[in-house]
């Protein structure tokens, strides 16, 4: 009879231990769940902080690439204004050179004429200067517009009036040039000032 009492006690005492220790277990693992939840929200902030961090470095490398390429296009363009500034003065000094030998004739002509200077001598010296100025304008490509009998282009001609005329094939043409026009390797300089035909039958129908 002791030995069923003893017996019924352990079983009674195993069965308290198992679920003491099923209950003990069932905490951890509620703490051990609870952690699992915790766990992923910490790894999201730090690797944001991570995400931020990269953002921050590449930004401060962004930004200092770009401060440096700006000095270096202000360098660029001072140094470009400075050399236009010096290739025009080169321009000048170089286009002066060639006219001084222009300006030389002029001087001297203007010393050996007087009161009884050949005036068929000063015209002559005159055409020869003319002569002299012009070929040096055309080496440097220097070139007129021909415009007498061509159809009027806005582009290189400006219309100072209109003449009338019977003839329709001159209907549009230049038939006069008040002032040459000049271009340099294709590029206008001046336009030649002209005078446009335009066509009129009226006298014929009146006669």
């Amino acid at each position: 009879m002791n030995e069923k009492k003893k017996n019924a006690k352990n079983i009674f005492v195993n069965f308290l231990e198992e679920k003491q220790n099923k209950s003990e277990a069932t905490e951890e693992a509620k703490d051990k769940d609870i952690e699992e939840e915790q766990t992923p929200e910490s790894e999201t902030i730090e690797k944001m902080k991570q995400k931020a961090n990269e953002y921050q470095e590449k930004y401060e490398e962004l930004n200092e690439n770009f401060l440096r390429l700006r000095a270096e296009f202000s360098n660029y363009k001072k140094r470009i204004e400075r050399d236009q500034v010096e290739f025009s003065d080169y321009i000048k000094g170089e286009l002066i050179k060639k006219l001084l030998p222009v300006m030389d004739d002029l001087n001297h002509m203007i010393e050996k004429s007087g009161d009884d200077a050949d005036e068929n001598s000063i015209l002559e010296g005159a055409r020869l200067i003319y002569q002299k100025f012009h070929q040096i304008l055309i080496d440097m490509g220097l070139e007129k517009i021909e415009a007498i009998g061509s159809d009027f282009d806005p582009q290189f001609h400006e219309a100072m009036m209109m003449q009338k005329t019977p003839d329709k094939e001159k209907h549009h043409k230049v038939v006069e040039v008040f002032q040459e026009g000049y271009r340099i390797h294709n590029r206008l300089i001046r336009p030649s000032k002209v005078v446009v035909a335009d066509f009129d039958d009226s006298e014929e129908k009146a006669n």
